[in-house]
């Protein structure tokens, strides 16, 4: 069991990748959707692998993702006003 909840959240986030490339290609998108997949990446990494979560690097990774979450959030408001 542990192994598949380890395993969940990285699946989800690729269907919901793939989900937005078929929209994208029919012409409709929602990039707030990307705000999701970046914030929810360091925490779908984590999970597969729990010993990066010592390694600096990884650390710059996920301020990394956080940053263009809150980035493209702000876009996606900005863009929706």
């Amino acid at each position: 069991m542990k192994k598949l909840k380890s395993i969940i959240l990285p699946v989800l986030l690729v269907l919901i990748l793939g989900i937005q490339l078929y929209a994208y290609f029919n012409g409709t998108i929602n990039y707030a959707i990307f705000v999701v997949v970046f914030a929810l990446t360091p925490a779908a990494i984590q999970g597969l692998y729990p010993n990066l979560s010592d390694k600096e690097y990884f650390k710059y990774f996920k301020w990394l993702m956080i940053v263009l979450a809150i980035i493209t959030l702000v876009l996606v408001g900005i863009r929706e006003m």
